[in-house]
């Protein structure tokens, strides 16, 4: 009788566990995660910092941008004014608060009336009492309350367009044009002259026409 194979499973005993790859040591698989992880994090962080930057820089320029055009608005040589659609100022520049004769901070709020002259009060509210549309053009000829004495005459010239929210704004310019219209009004006042001093000629010529007639009349007899 042959002697039982050592190598062979016992008889009704389990069979035999299949061979499997050696075991990493929890130690190392540890290391290796970390290592992978740190390295993604080090990606990751490379590539905000790369974003920060790029955000910026971008910033930067919105900014540059921003501060351009705020002092081509408000170192403008010509009067600039914004107001909604209720006609408060929003925004003035440095000319236009020096029409008005007052600091352009204390300007915002305001009513754009209280400067408007009383005489050209309903003329005013008759003029933009009718909403502008988005991209539609306005001008008018009014008298602004300032700091002289005398009101100085204006030239509104308005377009309207509208905020992030969807408010309709009023950009105004204003062109001072007191020395044109009193020339205008001087010029009036020496043709309005000219044509009384011509009827008063032409009155005169009539009435001695008329004196001397008798007088023809009588060296006739």
């Amino acid at each position: 009788m042959n002697d039982p194979d050592p190598s062979s499973p016992p008889p009704g005993g389990a069979p035999e566990r299949p061979q499997t790859a050696a075991l990493v040591p929890l130690a190392d698989l540890a290391a290796g995660a970390l290592r992978m992880l740190v390295e993604e994090l080090r990606l990751k962080q490379v590539e905000l910092e790369t974003q920060n930057e790029q955000l910026r820089l971008t910033q930067a320029a919105l900014d540059a941008t921003r501060e351009h055009y705020f002092k081509l608005y408000d170192q403008a040589p010509v009067a600039y004014c914004t107001v909604d659609a209720q006609g408060v100022i929003q925004q003035v520049n440095q000319f236009a608060a020096r029409l008005f004769g007052q600091e352009s901070e204390a300007l915002v709020g305001v009513p754009l009336t209280r400067f408007i002259a009383p005489e050209d009060q309903d003329d005013f509210e008759r003029q933009w009492r009718q909403r502008l549309d988005v991209g539609e053009h306005r001008s008018c000829e009014m008298r602004l309350l300032g700091p002289s004495s005398e009101p100085a005459w204006v030239e509104m010239d308005a377009t309207a367009s509208r905020d992030e929210d969807g408010e309709l704004l009023l950009h105004i310019v204003m062109s001072d044009i007191t020395l044109r219209r009193q020339a205008a009004m001087s010029r009036e006042k020496h043709e309005a002259a000219e044509a009384e001093r011509r009827a008063m000629s032409r009155f005169l010529a009539a009435a001695s026409h008329d004196l001397r007639q008798p007088t023809h009349a009588m060296g006739l007899l």
